[in-house]
């Protein structure tokens, strides 16, 4: 099966999905990314709630993100659909005043998220307000991408139809 034919059952339109491969190297974070999904979906939304500025330009043109996190060395599982609710130029400072972000440095290694190094970049940056859909969420912890080659990490879906493949015992 492949990847827009699943969203396409679930009622949606490739072209207003954005894919974000969260495809950090950084450790312990890459490792405790599944379990951040599952176990701790508020610091899971703040991670993913800013991007690069060429990330965010590919996500403020949709409407919707599939997220996926590693799983394996080369495959990602699928972490949920969810509906840009919101996106806002803010001041760094503001964002990262959020005491998620300093948790998510602390207790699982997110330095890409630090507040430390984004406060002293300064300037703005756009975050996005996610909000978790009902189409898919059976699927999330159950199917499985492989892992791109490449290091853009947020695709348009409608260019982005990869395989997917379920875990033993989870196929769909």
């Amino acid at each position: 099966m492949k990847f827009n034919e699943k969203l396409r059952e679930a009622g949606l339109d490739p072209s207003e999905v954005s894919a974000i491969l969260h495809l950090t190297a950084l450790e312990p974070l890459r490792s405790k990314l599944p379990l951040m999904v599952d176990q701790y979906p508020d610091l899971f939304d703040a991670y993913q709630s800013v991007h690069s500025r060429q990330a965010a330009a590919t996500l403020s043109n949709r409407r919707f993100a599939a997220s996926f996190v590693p799983y394996a060395p080369r495959v990602m599982i699928f972490a949920g659909l969810f509906e840009i609710t919101g996106k806002q130029d803010l001041p760094v400072t503001e964002i990262y005043a959020d005491p998620r972000f300093a948790r998510l440095e602390r207790d699982f290694g997110a330095t890409d998220t630090a507040p430390t190094r984004n406060l002293a970049r300064g300037g703005t940056q756009r975050k996005f307000t996610l909000f978790l859909r009902g189409e898919l969420r059976t699927e999330i912890g159950r199917f499985m991408i492989p892992r791109p080659g490449t290091r853009a990490y947020v695709r348009i879906a409608a260019n982005f139809d990869t395989d997917i493949m379920f875990k033993p015992g989870q196929a769909g």
